[in-house]
């Protein structure tokens, strides 16, 4: 969160962080000097920001008179109040939103923000821990992996030997450090012995442990460090 020492300008002082849950993507700070909204939606210093579909805007408001009072002229974003000076600005679909910021003086700003989709990089592994060695089942340490930013995950593969048998597709699933968890989703045998989920699912930065609904057959080995074999592809999430 952005922060600003104390001014005495007779200003209204807004700062906005574009954010996802567990994420800062970019960084946009307003100096709003104008206290007068009613009737002047076309001024010059109007601030504007952008955000992704499943991103959300945090303002911090500071500098003016309590109480504030932040609203959306349409249904493109919702408005909830965190605290006394604290909004969280969510989208709800694609389209622009005109956010009227306003003290207990009447006094404030405009803001545009425009909901976009969300943007991702180039399909690429995230994770990959299997190896040629000799397997077992039933791993005895967590199967995790960890993103620095957001990720479009297009294809979770776990690994069932079991004994050259293999195993019918079972499910998948995420779980966040935080407990969030994502999925489960249904996998298929691919290749003979691995399972392959393909979510298309967006998940937040973080660790997360890969939980598979069979760990009886999910192969691991020491190599492994007792963790299942697991393969994991996605797209990072692209800033504003």
């Amino acid at each position: 969160m952005i922060r600003f020492a104390a001014i005495t300008l007779p200003a209204l002082l807004f700062a906005a962080t574009v954010s996802a849950p567990g994420q800062g993507i970019a960084h946009v700070t307003f100096i709003l000097r104008g206290l007068n909204v009613t009737g002047q939606p076309n001024e010059p210093d109007r601030p504007a920001v952008t955000v992704q579909r499943t991103q959300f805007l945090i303002f911090t408001l500071g500098g003016g008179v309590q109480p504030w009072t932040v609203a959306s002229d349409n249904g493109v974003v919702r408005v909830e109040k965190t605290s006394a000076n604290v909004f969280k600005i969510v989208p709800t679909t694609l389209g622009t939103s005109v956010v009227a910021v306003v003290d207990s003086r009447g006094g404030g700003k405009y803001v545009d923000v425009r909901v976009i989709e969300d943007r991702y990089g180039a399909d690429a592994l995230i994770f990959r821990n299997d190896n040629g060695i000799g397997v077992a089942g039933s791993p005895t340490a967590p199967t995790t992996f960890t993103v620095q930013v957001g990720q479009k995950v297009s294809a979770i593969r776990t690994y069932h030997y079991n004994n050259g048998q293999g195993k019918p597709g079972g499910t998948i699933l995420l779980r966040h450090s935080d407990g969030r968890t994502y999925g489960p989703w249904t996998a298929t045998v691919e290749s003979r012995f691995f399972w392959v989920a393909k979510p298309n699912a967006s998940i937040p930065p973080g660790t997360f442990t890969i939980v598979d609904s069979d760990p009886a057959s999910w192969s691991c080995n020491r190599q492994s460090n007792n963790s299942g074999f697991a393969i994991v592809n996605g797209s990072p999430r692209l800033p504003n």
